[in-house]
Formats: structure tokens, sequence, C-alpha cells
């Protein structure tokens, strides 16, 4: 660029003297000059790479070598160089004239903790433009159990963790914001970068190996896992080996487990006599036995030990981490206990200077005893019998089953080994550029030998031939994931990019036979072929699916201010239509960190003030392989020819559809993040708003499209949509010796169904919940919440004739039952503004209830004291009901609940509870069997001591920690069950308790050393 100044013949004299002036200074004035030197980390003066170093003020800068090593030119004595690297504080560091400055730099623990896991990375919690809850893996350890997921119960927001059931070894079921599809609504689960489905397939993993977890939310988190991030995303990270001597751990603890709450029932006097209502003096009051089948079939307290070794170290070449565990819970039900033996070894070799490679490797070996089902049975077990004959034998039970002798001939054993890990390489290049390739397998194998010996106890409870099923089943997955990764720093701008290639195959396969008469049971001889060769039979089936994906993410910070955030994956899976094969999934997100902001630097009041919110698609592909195509029924033999030859004949049974494709689920999403006191008290809130559209359900086809008959196709047709807030808000401070630490959390969950089936109203509907009993008791449809419980209302009870005679009744309906309300007319809705047209017939059945809370909360206490500690944490949830349907379940006459001693006996006295009676009418699907769910529980309280310094070091100890705990210790509810946290099971079968194992409180003592 040149410039042309024309100047008057005085003025040129005067301009020439400055010119030379001014060159004359320059040298003096911006002399360059080169600076050297060595970057290291205190207290072990080991060399830092990676390190940028800045000139301040500009966006000039450099990055040390692998040996901690920088040169820079700076252009004057005066400037300074600013040093900054994720996890240590920043330093800025005067030249004054130096060509040698070397710098320690000082760990900033604050930092450290902001360092959060996002999909194939790591990101600053301050660069966060998506909604990411994080879990210290100490935390997860809180709760005694062989699910690493049991620990999240209560701690973050947006998070629903349930019990599917008490039994050990069964896995809970989480929801994150929501139920969003009628399918399988877990989220996906990344362990170490290797994908998993479901929370079973993580009952492997051992707590204590755990470092960190983190929950993505959002679609600016989860779009990167695209196709599979629709329900959100857990990814859980292990332990690795850091530099220094061998570290050993042992953490060993063992708990005693009781049932705290029996289900209230009708003792044998009062069954009696409320028997005798039914059939009058058919049982005699006099002598009644008085058996308590609940206080039978527990046997309390049952023990609980979980036990763990790790060692680790390394050295600059060499990191390793090598644990191994023991977990053994005894079932409250005899027969139902579960075992875990896990070994995990994660290493990483330092090849060179920028290449390095590494693995993490877990194996675990399970085995479980069935749980034996006896809950139903003792419940409605009638408490009038013994258990026992005079001889020792089981005592019939009449028209059920004896529950102890179905725990004593329970022979269900199922084996299990899973194989868990992946391998990598990471090569660093050109300083900013990372490549690393990994790969990944995941395969489970697991046996189960059920074995039926011959008994007999009444005609409904016998074996009269002992019988043997033996199955073999195994699920595998690999995983070729390679990505490169860009990262650089200059000055005030911090970019980091991604892309990803990525490859996947399942393949699932079982293999079971049965088998008649085997001469003996011993457990060492249950082989198909010990059995009667002509009743053998076999059975067995399998499915493999494949995904190909690219992938990109670009990260870019401005002065630590405005952040921005582009990601993008597109998936290719095998199991939907050519048509539909590809989908692709965006979001973007934005931040704004207001405290960073120049006019917000001298504050005294604010810490942290960060605005967000992004927007995105992900997607959902959880359907069977085979749902596409056409499928052929087998076994349809025919007849044919004078000899009458038998041919074998298949037919097409469920017709293809090439048109299937990905559940499609857009999200939007605000965050706001505030912190005060210096960090003292944060709190984080978002809203949401997340549709889930093209959802695939099953709809009945008619056999002319070329089905069987009872078939049913998957289509892409029904969309649901969850919205609600979210907060977090923490409190923690130091007085004196004393600390404390206060944190909330709590969801609000808004669920509609905006669209099912077809816009002619064929298959506007979805009936779930069967009771076993031939009663569906759930309907999903459009303007009500996933599952929503469908039955009759109740109007109270009628009272006398007259009553009887002036209100619509069912057949069969009289005095003393309920009065259902009549709902004709009012679209099923419950509204009774409208007119009723005189008669009851199912039409008349409305929305009842719903199993979705409309709050989640959760509440965690930490106190210290010099050497001790305690914590509390407390969780529960508002606003979700319980079909309570093993009271529904009439099968004979049978106990009954302890209400029924509330019933009604004659005119006005009850108009809640009906007349005695074994079945019929008063059974129906209705209000009567709906509860509250909504409850408070104490979840874990732990009380440690923490020994001196001093005196561990006297035992030749690095740390040495006591603690006593209490886990599941009460719970306020209005349920009249064992527990109010019911199985959710699948989206429109949720909330139904068929007789569930009680969840167990726990008190356990423990030992944690560290040397």
């Amino acid at each position: 660029m040149s410039i042309f100044i024309q100047l008057t013949q005085p003025r040129r004299g005067l301009l020439c003297g400055m010119i030379f002036f001014l060159l004359a200074t320059i040298p003096t004035l911006a002399q360059d000059l080169t600076v050297t030197g060595q970057v290291t980390t205190a207290p072990d003066n080991s060399p830092v790479p990676g390190v940028n170093v800045v000139i301040q003020g500009t966006t000039q800068g450099t990055v040390t070598d692998i040996d901690g090593n920088y040169r820079i030119t700076v252009s004057g004595e005066n400037d300074s160089l600013l040093f900054s690297f994720v996890g240590y504080a920043d330093q800025t560091v005067a030249v004054n004239g130096r060509t040698s400055i070397n710098v320690t730099l000082q760990e900033n623990i604050s930092q450290l903790s902001e360092i959060v896991v996002v999909g194939y990375g790591t990101q600053r919690k301050s660069d966060l433009t998506g909604s990411v809850s994080q879990i210290d893996g100490e935390e997860l350890k809180s709760v005694p159990s062989q699910n690493a997921l049991q620990g999240l119960q209560g701690k973050l927001p947006g998070v629903q963790v349930t019990s599917s059931s008490g039994s050990p070894g069964a896995a809970p079921t989480i929801r994150i914001r929501g139920t969003g599809t009628l399918n399988d609504a877990s989220p996906l689960f990344v362990v170490d970068g290797v994908l998993l489905r479901s929370s079973e397939d993580i009952n492997y993993l051992n707590s204590d190996d755990i470092a960190s977890m983190e929950v993505l939310k959002d679609a600016s988190a989860t779009a990167i896992y695209g196709a599979r991030g629709a329900n959100g995303v857990v990814i859980i990270t292990t332990k690795q080996g850091e530099e220094g001597d061998a570290r050993v751990n042992v953490n060993v603890s063992y708990g005693l487990q009781t049932v705290p709450d029996k289900i209230g029932l009708l003792n044998g006097p009062q069954w009696r006599q409320l028997a005798n209502e039914i059939d009058p003096a058919a049982f005699p009051i006099e002598d009644v036995p008085n058996t308590d089948w609940q206080e039978l079939i527990f046997d309390e307290p049952a023990g609980l030990v979980d036990a763990n070794v790790s060692v680790s170290g390394g050295s600059d070449k060499t990191k390793y981490y090598v644990a191994a565990g023991y977990f053994k819970q005894d079932g409250v039900i005899p027969s139902s206990d579960f075992e875990r033996i896990s070994l995990r070894l994660n290493n990483t070799y330092n090849l060179s200077d920028n290449f390095k490679i590494g693995h993490n490797i877990s194996i675990a070996r399970t085995e479980r005893n069935a749980d034996p089902g006896v809950i139903g049975a003792a419940y409605r077990a009638r408490p009038d019998i013994a258990p026992y004959n005079a001889d020792g034998s089981f005592a019939e039970v009449p028209s059920l089953s004896n529950p102890l002798a179905t725990i004593a001939y329970n022979n269900n054993k199922i084996n299990g080994l899973s194989a868990v890990g992946n391998l990598f390489a990471e090569l660093t290049f050109l300083e900013n550029f990372t490549l690393r390739s990994s790969y990944g397998i995941s395969a489970d194998f697991n046996k189960s030998v059920n074995f039926t010996p011959v008994f007999f106890v009444s005609s409904v409870q016998q074996n009269n031939v002992s019988d043997l099923t033996a199955r073999r089943a195994e699920d595998t997955r690999w995983f070729w994931e390679n990505t490169l990764n860009y990262d650089k720093e200059l000055g005030v701008h911090r970019i980091n990019g991604l892309l990803g290639f990525t490859l996947q195959q399942e393949r699932s396969e079982f293999l079971q036979g049965q088998t008649e008469g085997l001469l003996r049971g011993d457990e060492s001889l249950r082989f198909i072929d010990l059995g009667q060769v002509d009743e053998e039979l076999t059975d067995g089936n399998g499915q493999q699916q494949a995904i190909q994906s690219f992938l990109f993410r670009a990260n870019y910070a401005y002065d630590s201010r405005y952040l921005l955030t582009v990601t993008g994956r597109v998936d290719a899976s095998s199991v939907f239509g050519a048509n539909y094969q590809y989908g692709f999934f965006p979001s973007v997100g934005l931040g704004w960190n207001i405290a960073n902001e120049p006019f917000l630097q001298d504050n005294n009041v604010l810490s942290n003030l960060k605005l967000r919110g992004s927007w995105g698609v992900t997607g959902n592909d959880r359907i069977g392989a085979e749902a596409r195509f056409a499928l052929i029924n087998t076994g349809l033999d025919g007849v044919f020819g004078s000899d009458e030859d038998l041919a074998a004949g298949a037919t097409i049974g469920v017709s293809a559809n090439e048109n299937l494709r990905w559940e499609e689920t857009t999200q939007f999403d605000v965050g706001l993040e505030i912190g005060f006191l210096e960090g003292r008290l944060n709190i984080e809130a978002d809203y949401y708003d997340r549709t889930t559209r093209d959802i695939l359900i099953p709809i009945f086809v008619p056999g002319y499209a070329g089905n069987g008959p009872f078939v049913s196709v998957v289509f892409n047709t029904a969309e649901v949509l969850n919205r609600g807030f979210e907060f977090n808000i923490n409190w923690q401070d130091d007085v004196g010796d004393f600390n404390y630490s206060i944190t909330a959390n709590g969801t609000t969950v808004q669920n509609e169904v905006l669209e099912i089936g077809s816009d002619s109203g064929v298959n506007s509907f979805i009936t779930g919940g069967s009771l076993n009993n031939g009663q569906l008791v759930t309907r999903t449809e459009v303007g009500q919440p996933v599952g929503s419980y469908f039955g009759y209302q109740i109007g109270g009870v009628l009272q006398d004739q007259a009553d009887v005679d002036g209100s619509p009744t069912l057949g069969g309906q009289g005095v003393g039952d309920f009065r259902y309300v009549d709902n004709n007319g009012l679209g099923g809705n419950g509204d009774l503004s409208g007119q009723a047209d005189g008669t009851l017939s199912e039409a008349d059945r409305a929305f009842i209830g719903s199993p979705i809370p409309d709050f989640i909360y959760g509440l965690n206490l930490n106190f210290g004291y010099k050497a001790f500690d305690l914590g509390m944490d407390f969780q529960g949830q508002l606003g979700n009901d319980i079909y309570n349907g093993k009271r529904a379940q009439r099968f004979a006459l049978a106990n009954y609940q302890s209400l029924w001693l509330d019933r009604w006996t004659g005119p006005g006295s009850s108009n809640s509870v009906p007349r005695a009676s074994s079945g019929g009418v008063n059974f129906l699907p209705s209000q009567f069997f709906v509860e509250d769910g909504s409850y408070v529980r104490l979840r874990t309280i732990t009380l440690g001591y923490n020994l001196p310094t001093a005196a561990a070091e006297n035992l030749n100890l690095s740390q040495a920690r006591v603690f006593l705990r209490g886990t599941n210790v009460f719970t306020l509810t209005d349920y009249s069950g064992y527990t109010p946290e019911i199985g959710v099971g699948s989206p429109t079968s949720a909330g139904i308790d068929l007789g569930e194992y009680p969840i167990t409180s726990i008190y356990s003592v423990g030992i944690n050393v560290t040397f």
C-alpha cells in the first residue's frame, strides 16, 4: 500500500527533518528480543508440553514442545508473557530485558474440577454451550449396588433413576428429561468410548473403578451421537494411572439388608370373617390358623459384601491402573442372590514424544439365581392356611401356589461373562492436531439352566416329570472410531475442531434346548442329553445390524466471553429401509459468559454469569433388525399326493416396510448459570422443549395386505412432547475447621402425546399395561401422557337397592358394589360437566392417572468437622400415580389388603371400599387401584472418620477412612405397597405393581485405606 501526499515547498524541509529523526530512533524503540525457557509443574518440576505462551495483549504466541521448552520473539523488553494451560493457574511474567525465563505452573484446583467429558473429547465447563451434568465417581459409591446408575438417584437435575426391582442383579431404569418415545426410552451409555445400549449392559461395571460420569441432555451435547442421542447420553470414564510411585487402594464394606415396610394384609380371623360374607358360614371362625406369609418368605437380614482393590501409578513412559472387585448380594427372598467378580486393566504407553497407545479392558463374571417370583403368591395366599402339613411337607394353598414350595423348587441359575474394552492409538502432529484411532468390543455371553424336579403340593402346584431348559445367548459388538482433533489458542481466540468416521456392528444369537425325565437332578448332571430323547425340543434365533457414521464438531470461544458450538453427524443404519438409511443430525449452541465482560470485572457479588442456548436434532433407532423385512412363517406343513406325504410349508407372515426411518427428536434448550460470593453459591437452570416425531410403533395390518392373523407392522406414526424446567443450586463454605455444602436439584416434566396413528382415527390410541388376567389398564392417546391409566371413575358405593335402581349399572352390579361414573359423550377425559347417556359400558372409561411424575428432586447435604464427615442424600418425586395391579388380580378367593377392614357391610358403612367379593365387577380397571406414587426418601446417610495423617503414616498408610452407612433408611409415601419406586418397564406399561421385589434398607460398615 502506498500513500501520496502533496506538500507545499515551505513545509518540505520540516518534514524531512522529522522523518530523519524517527528513522534514527526506531531501532531503539522496537528492537526484537528472543526469549527462551522451560515450563514445569509444581511440586515435581515435570516439563509440560502444550502450554500456550502469548505476548500479553496480542495474538502472537507459541506452544511448548514435548520437553516443556519454548522460544518466542517479543518486540520490546517491556513486554509481558502470558502462560496458560488447562488445569493450572495462568501466569503473567514481565520480560524486563531477559532472554531466558523459566516458569513453574501451579495447579488450579477449581479449574480442574471444571473440565467435563463430552462426546469424543473434553471441554472446559465455561466453554460449554450444551446442558451437561457431571458427578464424581466417589459420589457414585455412596450407594452399595451392583449397578453404578443407582448412585445417580437424586443427584442430577433432569435425570430420573428408578429401580426396576429390588432383586439382586436387577438393573435400574433411567429416563433423561422424560419419556420421549413409545419404544425403548433408555439413553445411550458410553464407557471409555465403547457404546452400550441399556442399563443392563453396564452391570459388569464396578463403581469403584469410575472416575466420573457425565449426562448429556440437550441436542448441542448429544448430536455428536446422532441417531442414538435422542434419549440422552451417559458418558462413564474409568480411572487411569498417574505418574508416580505405585498407589494401592483397598475399599471393603459389609452390609445387612432388611425389608423396611411390609404390606398390610388381613390375618387369619379377619380373612375368615370376610370370606364368610362372600360364602356365608363356609369357614368356621374357631381356632383359625394365622400365617404371615410375608414373614415366611423373607430371609432377613441378608448380607451384602463389596470389596475392591486397585493398584495405580506410572512413569513418563507408562501409566497403569489395575483393579479387581468382588460383589456379593444375598436376596431377602431365598434363592435370589447375585455375585460378580470383576477385573480391570487401564494402561497407557508413551512410545515417543508424540505417539502413544493404550487400552481400557474390563472382564466380569456374574452368577445369579433368578428371582422365584413369589411376592404375588405371598400377597394372595390365604392367612388361615398353615404353611406345612403335619409330616413336614408343603401344605396346599387352595387355588393358588404355596410360595415356600415355589422357593424350594426354584433352580434357575444364570451365569454371565462380559468383556468390554478398547485399544487405541493417538498421534500428535503439527503441534495442534491429534489423530486417534480406537477399536472397541463389547461381548456378553450368558448361560441359563432352569431345572424343575418332580414334586406335588396340590393339583395347581405340581410337576409330574422333571424338566430342564438350557439356554446359551451371546451378544457381541465391535466399534472402530477414528477422529482428528484440532486445538488452538491464539490470544483471545480458542478454537477446537473435530472430524470423525466410525463403524459399528452388532450381532446377537441364542440357542435353547428343552427335555424332560432326567433320572437325576444333581446340579452337575443337568444336561439336555440326560433327559428323554423323544422329548427334546430346540429353539434358536439371531440378528445383526451395522451403522456407519461421519461426524464433526467445531467449538469457538472469543475472549472466553462469546461461545459457539456447531455439531453434525451422518448415520447410515442397516435396520432402516433402503429409502431412508441415511440420517443427518445437526445442532448449534451459543453461549455468553457475561461475567467476563469488562463492565463486571470489578463487581464483588457475581463470580459467574453465563447464558447459553441450543437447538438441534437427534435420532433414535431402537427397533429390531428385522423390522423392515418381510418375514416368513414356517411350520405350516401340509399333506399332498396319493401317498399323503407331509410336506413342509411356509408363507409370508409380515409384510415389508422399506419406508422405515429414524425417530427424530428436535430439542430447544435455554440455560442460565449464576455464581455468587466467590463461587460459594452456584445456580444452574434450564428450560427444555423436546419433540419426538416419526416414532416407530407396531400397527395391526389386515390379513388381506399379505399378513398373517393378528400381525403388526412397524410404522413411523407418532409424536410426543416433553418440556419443563430443571435447576441445580449449590452452596458451600468453610467456617474454621467446619465445612459444609448443600445441593438441591429439581426437574419438572410435562409429557404429552401429540399424534398417533392415522388421520382417519384408526389406531388413534395404543392400549397396554397387561395385568396378566386379560385386563389392559393403560392407554396412549393424543392429548395425554404416554402410558396413562384408563378405567372407570368411581362415584362411591351403591348403598341400597334404590341406589342401584336409580343409577346406570353394568351387568352383575348390585348393592355394595362400586358406583361407576357415566362418562359417555364426554370424550373419556373425566370432565363431569357434560351430559351422560344413562348407561354404562366400556365407552365410559376415562383417563384416571399417569405414571410420569410432574416433579423429580434431590437434596444432598455434606458436613465436615476436622476428621469427621457426614453426608445425607434425599430424593423423591411428585405427581405420579401407581396402578396397584396385584390388588386387582383376583384368580380365586385369596387374601386382601387391610383396607378391606373398612369395606361396605351395609347402608352407610362405607362409600370408598366395596363389599367383600372374590372377583367380578369391583375388580374392573378403575380409580380404586390407582394410588399416589409421590414420595421422599432418605437415600443414604454416611458418617465417616479419616485417620489423622500422623497416625496413618505410623501404619505405613497414606490415607485411612472408616464409615457407617444407611441406605434407603426411610420413605415417606401414601402408597400401600412395598415401595413407591415401581419399575418403569415399557413406556406404555409403566408404573404397574404386579408384585415388585422389595427395595431393601441396607446398613453397612466399611473401610478405605491407601498405601
